[in-house]
Parts: structure tokens; C-alpha cells; sequence
């Protein structure tokens, strides 16, 4: 398991040690009176499911902390111990300040109670006072966008209509650590924005928000850290752009363990990545603005089906992406021959000013579907595929933009 040791905030909101949770599944499902005298004098078997196995990590205050993973890999188990609602096996956790839980759809509420009723309810829960809800109701309301149906009935919601509330209920509980299962989801696109500007205004605040999500995207804008759990058990722990590659790795391998057949498997591979000057000099050093030219060299034993290739331009110090590139957007169709393959990506006179930057790549294809199939990934801080632009004046900043100063 990779773990990053970059952390600059070194106070702790969350501590786990050594978590561990098991579950007995039964074999036989006991339904009704007779089966359970049927079955008293059988000798019953289930099978021992580790969700979690011996998780240890930290999170620091003020921290944007995602955890990530395959269905079944333990994400929702670990928020739900988090939170207090699962006892561990063994291990244990430690939260600095208040929790404030997100976890599932409406949970909490109860049907028949109005939503003005179930605010009070689910309030009460998370540790706030009458006083205080009095004081937030009005905040509540109208930021779940629920006023017309506020002191109607909860079952007869949409589920929509229940995100919003117990989004709403949740972040105004003004509790030190979040919990949140899924819920950049929450309705419609202008009220997912609305919910967006929110964690970014917690986040400034200094509020430690953990986040379960399948959203790659919401991840890498969001999060200073990812975990990636597979089989309840640690993969990496590390910036968002390292995780994420990473966890792209292991969907890229169940993809090739459904989806491709044994004779394909691992057959097409990326071989390397060099870099040339406009003077065709191999080389890891530019100056500012100079031609950057990518080679990415390919072994390839299948092509039955259209390949692609996605590159993507990271800063080294802080995995933040500079630029990516995708030959299945920019309608390029390379001419795939079986055996060696070479893809050349130029940039002539790159707007790169100055510092290091690492080069991330993969080689897919995609289905009628839409889904994309990966073949081979190559990540450039393992590969040593990185590169350094030297500046050629004194101004700051990672590229050059084209400008000009005018009256």
C-alpha cells in the first residue's frame, strides 16, 4: 500500500488505528417460524466477510479527505464507523470535534412527520438545541429550496426532494467533521452547483469534510488526499491525482478480467515515454516556450478494436493537471499496426514557463456503450516520464499566456 508522506496540516481531526470489521453472512436465510424448527437441530454455515482489514489512517483539520473504491471494497462500512453507527471488531477511531453525518438517503426521518417536524428531529440528533434550530430553521429551508412543501408529510417527498433536506439539515449543523456518502448527487445541476459552492465555502472555513464518492471528477477538484480501499483493505493513500491513477489501474484490471478475453489480455502495452527538443535531442530539460515533443512508444497485439490514447500534463509539486490530451476527442485515428506503434504529441513553442511537470498516459478503447476499456496505463512519477522548463526571464507562474499590455 503507497502512502504519501506531503501533509502540510499536522493537527488531527480523525485518527484510525488498525481497524478491523467482519460480517457473518448465514448460508440459509431463516424466514418463518417452521424453518426456524426446521433448522434448530441442522448445523448452520455462513461465510465470514472481512469488510474491513486493518485500516490505519489520519485526517487532518481542514482537510478535503475522499474515500474511494470498487463496490464492496468497504467505503460505506468505514464512514458508517466513522460516524457511530457500525462498531468496529477492533481498532479504534478518534474524532477531534463535533461529526456532522451525511450518510444515506433521508436517514433519520421519519414519514409521517412533516419536513419542518424532521428538521427539528434529525437537528436534535446531531447535537443541536431547540434554541439553536429555531435560530437555523429559516437558513435550512431556504437553502433546501423546499418552502412550498415544508410542512407536508416526508413521504410524500421525491428522493430528490429528501437530499436536499438532509443535505440542507447536515451542513448547517456547524459540526467541525462531515461525513458524506454520495452527495454531490444531491437533485437537479443548478442545485448540485449550489452544493458545491458549499463544501468550497466549509472548506475555507477550515472544516474537515470526508467524502465517499464514485464521482472521479468531483474528487480530483475537491480533495487534498484520496483513499482507495479494494477488498477492505488499503491500496494508496495519496494526493488526488496519484490515487486516482491508481484506482483507474484497478478498474483497468477488472475490466480485462470481465471483459477481455484470455488471448487479449495485457496484450497491448504502452513500452515507453521520451521526450525530443525541436532539435530532436532526447532530453528531460526545456527552456520557456521551447518545442516539446512526446513520443509514446506501443507493443501491439490487438486491434480489433479502434485504440486511443489520453495524455495529461501534471505539475510535479503538486499534481495539479496543466492540460490533457485525447486522440477519442480530438477525432485523431491513428493508423494501429500490429507490433510496434509509435504516437508522437508535438507543442510547438509550449507555453510552459518554468517548473517540473510529470506526464500521465493511457491506451484504451471504447465500446458502442460509451464505456471505455483500458489496455495499459502508464504513470510518469513511477516511470521517471517527467520533464523541467527553465524560465527565461524572471516572471512567476507555471505557463506562459500570449498578451499583450495596451491604454
Amino acid at each position: 500500500m503507497k502512502k504519501s508522506t506531503e501533509q502540510k496540516n499536522t493537527t488531527v481531526a480523525v485518527s484510525v488505528r488498525n481497524l478491523n470489521k467482519k460480517f457473518i453472512i448465514p448460508h440459509e436465510k431463516i424466514q418463518t417460524l417452521r424453518g426456524m424448527f426446521v433448522h434448530m437441530m441442522k448445523k448452520r454455515t455462513h461465510d465470514v466477510l472481512h469488510a474491513l482489514d486493518d485500516i490505519s489512517f489520519d485526517v487532518y483539520q481542514g482537510e478535503f479527505f475522499a474515500i474511494m473504491g470498487r463496490n464492496g471494497s468497504g467505503k460505506s462500512t468505514l464512514l458508517k464507523i466513522l460516524a457511530g453507527v457500525y462498531e468496529q471488531d477492533s481498532g479504534s477511531v478518534i474524532v477531534s470535534g463535533g461529526i456532522s453525518p451525511f450518510l444515506e438517503l433521508g436517514i433519520g426521518f421519519h414519514g409521517e412527520l412533516s419536513g419542518r417536524d424532521n428538521i427539528y428531529l434529525n437537528a436534535t440528533v446531531l447535537g443541536l438545541s431547540k434554541k439553536e434550530i429555531d435560530e437555523k430553521i429559516d437558513a435550512i429551508i431556504n437553502f433546501s429550496e423546499l418552502e412550498r412543501f415544508i410542512d407536508q408529510k416526508v413521504k410524500n417527498y421525491s428522493s430528490g426532494m429528501y437530499m436536499r433536506l438532509a443535505f440542507s439539515v447536515a451542513i448547517h449543523a456547524n459540526k467541525e467533521v462531515l461525513l458524506m456518502d454520495e452527495v454531490l448527487a444531491v437533485g437537479d445541476a443548478p442545485f448540485q452547483e449550489k452544493c458545491l459552492a458549499e463544501l468550497r465555502r466549509l472548506k475555507r472555513m477550515g472544516k474537515t469534510i470526508i467524502l465517499v464518492s464514485h464521482g472521479e471528477q468531483s474528487v480530483r477538484d475537491f480533495a487534498d488526499r484520496v483513499l482507495i480501499l479494494d477488498h477492505g483493505r488499503m491500496h494508496i493513500i495519496d494526493t488526488a491525482a496519484k490515487s486516482l491513477f491508481a484506482y483507474q489501474k484497478l478498474l483497468m484490471q477488472e475490466q480485462q478480467d470481465e471483459t477481455v478475453s484470455d488471448t487479449k489480455k495485457k496484450k497491448n502495452s504502452i513500452v515507453d515515454v521520451r521526450l525530443y527538443n525541436d532539435r530532436n535531442i532526447e532530453t528531460s530539460v526545456f527552456e520557456s516556450r521551447e518545442t516539446i515533443r512526446i513520443e509514446i512508444n506501443y507493443d501491439i497485439k490487438d486491434i480489433s478494436q479502434q485504440l486511443h490514447v489520453g495524455l495529461g500534463i501534471l505539475d510535479k509539486k503538486t499534481d495539479a493537471w496543466v492540460c490533457g490530451n485525447n486522440t477519442l476527442y480530438e477525432t485523431y485515428q491513428h493508423p494501429w499496426k500490429k507490433g510496434k506503434n509509435r504516437i508522437v504529441l508535438t507543442f510547438p513553442e509550449a507555453l510552459f514557463h518554468k517548473g517540473e511537470f510529470v506526464i500521465n498516459t493511457s491506451l484504451f478503447s471504447e465500446k458502442e456503450n460509451g464505456e471505455q476499456v483500458f489496455y495499459d496505463m502508464y504513470l510518469g512519477s513511477e516511470h521517471q516520464a517527467y520533464f523541467k522548463v527553465i524560465p527565461g526571464d524572471k516572471r512567476n507562474g507555471l505557463v506562459h499566456m500570449p498578451h499583450r499590455w495596451s491604454e
